[in-house]
């Protein structure tokens, strides 16, 4: 993220390879520290889960460096383990923030970094859908998950709760959200195709898409509620601006 400087030490990413090849997993809980400005951040990391990746592509490689605008208020579906609610918690200190996140490993992380941090964010336990209700959450390895079976399913799943963005925003007392960013495993095809008005008072949509749903289906889907859809220059990473903004 710009303006971040880089972790303390360079043993984490050799960790991480190491991971990646080694039968024997080194997975111990360490700590990350980055600068922004005058203040120092604090990052939890699991290594035995998609940390380090996440801190990667938000810190490392700016998946999110790009003109959000000004947002008042910003919706992180799919907050992880909270990276990028601090993230965008440096870079926008007056923005009310919530981030949702439904698998409960990675919400006790996301709900660690928000008190560590001090960060003046709403974390919400679900999974974003159309309807209300639960959902099974199909579970994956490194804390990845979905709600339908990808090749990253490991045959395990969770029953989780499943709340509608109207509810979300419903509970938080806002009436849309400025900034969506949105990483949701396959879910953001439901969403975006249902067309539900919430969508109609979103200024900026920046997020991952996935599988078969790709920039032309979001433009299909996006571009009929004002939005002009591009692709970034990060993988599957698109951005959704209100045309004439």
């Amino acid at each position: 993220m710009a303006g971040f400087r880089p972790p303390e030490g360079v043993r984490r990413p050799h960790i991480e390879r190491w991971n990646d090849y080694s039968p024997v997993k080194f997975e111990p809980d360490i700590e990350v520290h980055v600068s922004h400005q005058q203040r120092r951040w604090q990052l939890p990391m699991r290594m035995s889960s998609e940390d380090y990746a996440a801190y990667r592509e938000i810190f490392l490689y700016g998946y999110y460096d790009h003109d959000l605008g000004n947002p008042r208020t910003i919706l992180d579906l799919g907050g992880y383990c909270g990276y990028t609610s601090l993230a965008f918690s440096a870079r926008f200190p007056e923005a009310r923030i919530a981030a949702v996140e439904p698998h409960p490993a990675n919400y006790a992380a996301l709900t660690q970094n928000i008190k560590l941090n001090g960060l003046s964010v709403t974390a919400i336990q679900a999974a974003a859908t159309v309807d209300d209700g639960p959902v099974t959450l199909f579970l994956g390895g490194g804390m990845t998950h979905g709600l339908a079976p990808t090749h990253h399913s490991n045959g395990q799943s969770i029953e989780v709760e499943g709340l509608s963005v109207p509810t979300i925003l419903s509970r938080l007392g806002w009436d849309y959200p400025d900034l969506l960013k949105i990483d949701i495993e396959g879910a953001e095809e439901l969403l975006f195709g249902a067309h539900q008005p919430w969508l109609s008072g979103v200024r900026t949509i920046i997020g991952e898409y996935h599988g078969s749903y790709r920039i032309p289906e979001l433009r299909r889907d996006l571009e009929s509620l004002g939005f002009q859809v591009s692709a970034l220059p990060h993988p599957n990473i698109f951005m959704a601006e209100r045309s004439g903004q």
